[in-house]
């Protein structure tokens, strides 16, 4: 009987910390950044900071179908404009 008993008791242990193992514990990894906002919902801040970010949105709504886009609002859209920085190629 006593054989019986420590092995029920190791079974009913090794249930409870199969079950304690998964539950609970938090992560120390910082939650994903948000999606950046789509092509066609708002023209980006970093558009208006430099010509790159400029050429990445106007790449972003090439790729999109005409069906896709729609019209924006462009008054908080200011690109910038630098006397001392020679063009970029775009192709």
């Amino acid at each position: 009987m006593n054989n019986r008993q420590t092995l029920i008791s190791l079974f009913a242990i090794t249930a409870l910390l199969g079950s304690m193992g998964g539950c609970g514990g938090g992560s120390d990894n910082p939650p994903p950044p948000p999606p950046p906002p789509a092509a066609i919902d708002a023209v980006p801040p970093t558009a208006s900071t430099s010509s790159a970010g400029l050429k990445n949105y106007l790449i972003d709504l090439s790729n999109m179908t005409p069906d896709d886009k729609e019209p924006l609002d462009l008054s908080s859209f200011a690109p910038t404009t630098s006397d001392d920085i020679e063009p970029e190629p775009i192709g």
